[in-house]
Formats: C-alpha cells, sequence, structure tokens
C-alpha cells in the first residue's frame, strides 16, 4: 500500500514514514528522503555529490566558526538553520554589526543542533526565483515565485505562478535519478534559479 504523507512537520512526517515503514507500507516521501530534505545541509551535500550547482554553503557549529564562514562569503551572506521552514529564521547579513546579532541569537539556542547553521553567498536577493518539481527524475512542473523582501516564500504572502516547462527552466532539475533516490517510491528536488544556474532545496 503506498500512502501520502501530508505531515507539515519534518520530524513528524519522518516518524510516520518510519511508522509506516515498519508496518510494511510504502509512504511517499519515505523515511530516508523527508529526512535528509529535512536537514538543509545534507541537502546540500548531497546536490553536490549530484553534480548540481549550489551557492557556496558553510557549515558553522559555533559563533566563531559562523563569523569566520561570513567573512570568507563577504556581504551579504544567509545565515540559516539546519532546519526550518517557511523562511523562518532566515537572516540576510549585510554587515558585521548584522552578522554578531545574528550568530548571538544563534548561540542562546537551546540545542546544538538549533545552535548550528549554515553559511551561504547570497544570489540575486530579491529577484524571482524558480521551484521545480522532480518525480522519479522527470521535471513535472514548475513554479516562479517573487515578490518577497529578499525572500520568495508563498507562507510568507508572496506571489507565485505557474511556469510553462522549457529547457532552461527545467535545466537543473531534469536528469537521472541519481543513485541515492533509487528505491524511493518519489522524490522532489525544488528551488531553482536558472538565471544565475544554481539549485538548492
Amino acid at each position: 500500500m503506498t500512502v501520502l504523507n501530508r505531515e507539515i512537520s519534518s520530524q513528524r512526517a519522518a516518524l510516520a514514514a518510519e511508522s509506516l515503514e515498519a508496518f510494511g507500507a510504502r509512504p511517499v516521501n519515505d523515511a530516508s528522503s523527508t529526512r535528509l530534505c529535512g536537514n538543509k545541509w545534507s541537502t546540500y551535500l548531497r546536490l553536490k555529490q549530484c553534480g548540481v550547482p549550489t551557492p557556496t554553503t558553510l557549515l558553522a557549529p559555533s559563533v566563531e566558526a559562523g563569523t569566520r564562514a561570513i567573512a570568507s562569503l563577504g556581504y551579504p551572506a544567509v545565515v540559516k538553520p539546519l532546519s526550518a521552514s517557511w523562511g523562518n529564521r532566515v537572516s540576510l547579513i549585510t554587515d558585521r554589526h548584522a552578522a554578531d546579532a545574528v550568530l548571538e541569537h544563534c548561540a542562546a539556542m537551546p540545542s546544538a543542533v538549533a545552535r548550528t547553521v549554515i553559511v551561504q553567498e547570497a544570489i540575486r536577493p530579491g529577484a524571482p526565483d524558480m521551484r521545480g518539481i522532480v518525480v522519479d527524475g522527470v521535471c513535472v512542473g514548475v513554479i516562479s515565485r517573487s515578490g518577497g523582501d529578499w525572500r520568495n516564500n508563498v507562507a510568507r504572502g508572496r506571489r507565485w505562478s505557474t511556469s510553462r516547462r522549457t529547457r532552461r527552466s527545467t535545466g537543473c532539475v531534469s536528469g537521472r535519478r541519481p543513485p541515492w533516490a533509487r528505491g524511493s517510491p518519489a522524490w522532489t528536488w525544488s528551488g531553482t534559479r536558472t538565471e544565475d544556474s544554481w539549485c538548492s532545496r
């Protein structure tokens, strides 16, 4: 039996998928895919392994590491938690004062996982982006998101529209099914900015 797992929380979705698998069901997406996509660093590493162009991304488990990462990338940079959705706790860092304030806030979080962040180069903040949905190695749809301050999250009220699938718009998300996805009933690869040739979840 195949079950569509619609739990919004990535942690609960992974637990639900594990439970369904234990009793012989095939959840979409499976537990390993859910856990992978629920961690931005893990997702970044898999995209790199599959040769998908991505923004330069550094792991920062401490304030000191975060400060060094931001300094190495330059301004602007983006600081993200390992696990979050809808643009929550994602910060655009434009100067040292902002970096210090955000990293100080991260250091006060209650767990080591919550205190660990990733630091990414900022790619044209505020520009429209495209999100491709891939199932079984085939890009089945593309949406364009725009109208944000510098984040285009639909959950924050940003505009979105469906886009015609063209070779250009699906270039980052189409192609062969990567080795780590084999055996999964479905997988998605989303968040594409074709203007700058990078893809990210």
